[in-house]
C-alpha cells in the first residue's frame, strides 16, 4: 500500500490532470453517476471546501434557539485547487481492484527479495559483508587453542575401538560401560525442613521401588554381570554371550541415598567404608532384597553423621563412598551440617539394548530407542510431580526425554496455531463477505514471518 501511495502522489505531482487521459476532471455530477459505472481510475474534482459559520440565535416568538449559518468560499490558486481537489490515485487503485492491488504490492516485495539473493550470490560479501571468523575475545585464547586442538585430534584420529561380534547385555565393561547420560535423574525437594527426615526416606524409598517395577525396566538397565559372565565377552565367546543374554539377571544398584549396604562383604552397614552408600540397613548377612531394607531412625541419624564429617578422596575406599554420597545431594550438606535441601537419584540405563547385539550396533537406533522408552513409559506417570501423601515434591529428567517433551508440546501449540488462524479467516470472511480477502489477509500474515 506505501509503494502505490508513493506512485500515485507521485502522479499527482507530475501531471497536470489534463494531458493524461486519466486527468480527466469530473466537476459536477459525479454523484448522479452510479458507482458501477464509474471509472476507477478516473480523476475528478471534488467541492471546493466550504467554510460555515454558525451562529445560535433565538426566535423572537417562541425563544428556541435557531440555527442559521454564512458562507464563504475561499479561492485557492490553481495547483492547490488541483492538490486539494483530486482523490488519492492509489487509494482508488486499492479500494476498487484490490486483487490488482495486492499483486503488485506482493510482486514487488518479491522482485526486491529476488534480487537482494541475486547481488548476494553474485558478489557475496562485497555486497552484503559479514564474518564467521570467531569473537575477538576467543582468538588466541589459550582455552579455544586448546579445545581447537582435542577437536581437530579426534578428527585426524578417527578410528573405531575393536569390539566383540556380540556383548552382553548393558555390560560393564569397557566398551559396553556405563555412561552418565543413559539415566533417568529424579531430585526430590521437601516442602519445608530437611529432606532427609525418616519420613520422607520412606515415601522416596517405595516411590523408587515403583519406578522400578515399570514395565520392561529390566530390559532397558545396566545389568549387575558377575565376573565369569565378563570374561566370555573378552573372549569372544558368541554363543555363551547369546546363551547369556537370554537369562534374566539384576539390574545393578541405582545411584540413590535410600538403599542398604551388602554386608557379604565384610563390613556393616554403619562403617563409612561399606558399599553401596545409602541410609538404609540390612540386618543380614547376606545381601538384602528392597523388602528385607530397613530405614531405622537411629541407624540413619548417625549414617548422615558420619557422611557429613567425611572427606572425599577417590584414592581410598572411605573418600570413594564419601564422593559417591556427596553428589546425590545438595551442596549444602556436608562440612558438619547434617542437613539437605535437596537430593536425586540416577536409574542407570546401558547398552546394547535388547534387539542389538553390540554397542556399536546402529548407537543412534539405540539411544532413540531409550529416549522413546522412557518418554512413553515415564513421562505422563512422573508428570504429577508430588509423591503421594505429600511433604516432597520432585522433578525428573531421562535420556532424550526433553526433546521429545519439546517436540510434543510444539506439535500441540501448532494445532492451536492452526485452529485459531482459521478462526480468524472465518471471521474476515464474514465480516467482508470476501474469501479472497480474508485468504489474501492470512497470506500477508504468514508472510510476515
Amino acid at each position: 500500500l506505501q509503494f502505490l501511495y508513493f506512485i500515485g502522489n507521485s502522479f499527482h505531482m507530475f501531471n497536470d490532470g489534463k494531458s493524461h487521459p486519466l486527468g480527466e476532471q469530473m466537476i459536477s455530477g459525479i454523484n448522479d453517476e452510479p458507482a458501477g459505472d464509474r471509472d476507477p481510475l478516473t480523476y475528478y474534482e471534488a467541492p471546493r471546501p466550504v467554510d460555515v459559520e454558525l451562529e445560535l440565535n433565538t426566535t423572537p416568538l417562541t425563544g428556541s434557539p435557531a440555527l442559521s449559518y454564512h458562507s464563504d468560499h475561499h479561492h485557492l490558486n490553481e495547483n492547490d485547487e488541483k492538490l486539494e481537489g483530486k482523490i488519492d490515485f492509489a487509494w482508488n487503485v486499492v479500494s476498487h481492484h484490490p486483487k490488482k492491488a495486492y499483486c503488485v504490492t506482493c510482486g514487488s516485495f518479491c522482485s526486491f527479495f529476488i534480487l537482494f539473493v541475486v547481488f548476494l550470490i553474485t558478489w557475496g560479501s562485497t555486497f552484503f559483508p559479514y564474518s564467521s571468523e570467531v569473537p575477538l575475545y576467543l582468538r588466541g585464547h589459550v582455552t579455544k587453542q586448546r579445545s581447537d586442538a582435542i577437536g581437530e585430534g579426534k578428527d585426524i584420529a578417527d578410528y573405531t575401538l575393536h569390539a566383540p561380534d556380540v556383548q552382553l547385555r548393558q555390560s560393564v565393561d569397557t566398551l559396553g560401560g556405563e555412561r552418565e547420560d543413559l539415566t533417568l535423574v529424579i531430585m526430590y525437594f521437601p516442602e519445608f525442613g530437611d529432606v532427609l527426615e525418616t519420613n520422607i526416606l520412606k515415601k522416596m524409598f517405595e516411590f523408587e521401588q515403583r519406578v522400578m517395577a515399570r514395565g520392561e525396566f529390566a530390559d532397558h538397565c545396566l545389568v549387575d554381570y558377575n565376573s565369569t559372565e565378563v570374561s566370555f565377552e573378552r573372549s569372544n565367546n558368541v554363543d555363551m554371550i547369546t546363551t547369556i543374554n537370554s537369562l534374566s539377571h539384576n539390574c545393578s544398584v541405582h545411584h540413590t541415598i535410600v538403599w542398604a549396604c551388602d554386608p557379604s562383604l565384610g563390613i556393616p552397614c554403619s562403617q563409612l567404608a561399606s558399599t553401596p552408600v545409602g541410609l538404609m540397613d540390612c540386618n543380614k548377612s547376606t545381601v538384602c532384597s528392597p523388602s528385607e531394607m530397613v530405614i531405622e531412625e537411629d541407624f540413619k541419624v548417625s549414617k548422615v553423621h558420619t557422611y557429613a564429617d567425611s572427606i572425599p578422596d577417590r584414592n581410598t575406599v572411605e573418600g570413594l563412598n564419601s564422593w559417591n554420597f556427596l553428589k546425590l545431594v545438595d551442596s549444602s550438606f556436608g562440612a558438619g551440617n547434617q542437613i539437605a535441601k535437596a537430593v536425586k537419584t540416577e536409574f542407570i540405563f546401558g547398552a546394547p539394548l535388547k534387539g542389538y547385539k553390540t554397542v556399536n550396533d546402529d548407537p543412534d537406533g539405540q539411544s532413540k530407542d531409550l529416549s522413546k522408552w522412557l518418554y512413553d513409559e515415564y513421562h505422563s506417570w512422573l508428570s504429577d510431580g508430588q509423591i503421594g501423601g505429600g511433604g516432597v515434591s520432585y522433578i525428573y529428567n531421562g535420556h532424550g526425554m526433553l526433546s521429545l517433551y519439546i517436540q510434543e508440546t510444539l506439535i500441540k501449540d501448532a494445532m492451536f496455531a492452526i485452529a485459531s488462524m482459521f478462526f480468524v479467516l472465518v471471521y474476515i470472511a464474514f465480516m467482508t463477505s470476501s474469501w479472497w480477502l480474508s485468504i489474501m489477509g492470512i497470506s500477508q500474515i504468514l508472510m510476515s514471518f
